[in-house]
């Protein structure tokens, strides 16, 4: 999927098997998160993996045109060198992709973290009722944790016409496209 320089050694950032599963697990316990229900969400999950090592993660739990980014995850040693950032930048591609057109999450941490990178505060009580009827939401998270929202743009596809003018097409929640232009 993607392979960068970050830190000493090179760091592929790919999508997450079902034989990562008990390494992610691993991951998000050793950074205090929730892992009781990864199983049901691994599909919609990549991980950093450095010399057959997972050290990073991250997922989407997806609900229509809504997601809730979870389980941002990077080992201590791995941190301070943009990895986590960068996971979040290639899930918000992955949600792109689907047709998500906004992304929530909540955070006991690192709520400066996520609005450098575009996500703003919302009440809880905001969050739409797919959003507050996930496990995450309702008991896997404390209620001290604070919910964040981010738009994401959809991903555009053009086409120049015979006539030169462009045709620009947007994929829509539902994974099919919304013709225009």
């Amino acid at each position: 999927m993607n392979e960068g320089g970050i830190g000493a050694h090179k760091i592929e950032i790919r999508q997450a098997t079902r034989t990562d599963e008990t390494d992610v697990r691993a991951l998000l316990r050793g950074c205090d998160l929730p892992d009781e229900d990864i199983r049901h969400h691994l599909a919609h999950f990549v991980v950093a993996d450095r010399e057959c090592r997972i050290v990073g993660t991250v997922g989407l739990e997806v609900l229509g045109s809504s997601a809730l980014l979870r389980s941002l995850a990077v080992v201590v040693p791995s941190r301070g060198a943009g990895l986590a950032t960068r996971l979040v930048e290639v899930i918000v591609e992955r949600a792109q992709q689907l047709g998500v057109r906004e992304l929530w999450l909540l955070t006991t941490t690192a709520e400066s973290f996520f609005a450098n990178l575009g996500f703003r505060t919302v009440p809880r009580d905001e969050a739409p009722a797919d959003i507050q009827s996930t496990r995450e939401f309702r008991a896997l998270c404390p209620v001290s944790a604070v919910l964040m929202r981010r738009r994401v743009n959809p991903v555009e596809s053009s086409t120049v016409r015979g006539d030169g003018t462009t045709r620009r097409r947007t994929r829509r929640a539902t994974g099919g496209w919304k013709n225009g232009g």
